[in-house]
């Protein structure tokens, strides 16, 4: 028996970082965090889809929290339930055996379930090098594998745009890194005609340049 998965290892990248791709996988719920000030739920979930298996468990950040691309939040507040539901439904037709009602709606028991996330293309509030938002795959959707297996889910071929607040926040971001590059510029330049400057001495003769037709006097 063979110690390698081959099925890892053929889309295994050689920089060991797999980009995600366009496409519907399964996921797994890995941890939940009830925010009940804000009366929501934090969803931490990763790939178990063996492509791109423990995809955001390896994009962790720096301080060691979850990957914040694979975090899903549910509001439990009333006027927010038609959105709840969506997402315990799924959850419901892809676990045989699990049920809200059941549990008395414990979070808690959300950990290890199973759902499909469907992967699209998605802009993201920061600039390209045109100055655009930059495009990666990411979460468009959650379904169920009931739906999977009934062939319903549609991988998104659009792009999903910035939202109105996204907008803004690219723009405030792209208008201070485009300040912030022109005053680095600047100081730059005024740094590099100090040190000239410096190095030149008070009562050093000042060379005259012919001019010439020619558009190198040399």
């Amino acid at each position: 028996m063979s110690k390698i998965n081959w099925d890892t290892w053929d889309n295994t990248s050689e920089s060991g970082f797999n980009p995600l791709e366009r496409g519907a996988f399964l996921c797994e719920v890995k941890a939940i965090h009830d925010a009940e000030d804000k009366q929501h739920v934090i969803v931490e979930w990763d790939i178990i889809d063996p492509k791109f298996k423990d995809h955001f468990k390896n994009l962790k950040n720096e301080d060691g929290s979850w990957a914040y691309d694979a975090r899903l939040y549910r509001s439990y507040k009333a006027e927010n339930y038609s959105f709840l539901k969506r997402w315990v439904t799924t959850l419901e037709k892809s676990n045989p055996g699990y049920s809200f009602r059941a549990t008395n709606a414990d979070f808690t028991k959300w950990v290890g379930l199973k759902f499909i996330g469907v992967f699209g293309d998605k802009e993201v509030p920061v600039a390209d090098d045109n100055g655009k938002p930059k495009v990666y795959v990411k979460l468009r959707d959650v379904r169920s594998t009931d739906a999977l297996n009934r062939g319903d889910i549609k991988i998104p071929k659009d792009i999903e745009r910035l939202n109105d607040f996204e907008t803004n926040m690219f723009k405030e971001k792209y208008e201070a890194t485009r300040v912030a590059t022109a005053e680095e510029t600047r100081q730059i330049l005024a740094e590099q005609k100090a040190a000239i400057d410096a190095s030149i001495p008070d009562n050093a003769p000042t060379q005259n340049i012919p001019v010439t037709d020619n558009k190198y006097p040399f």
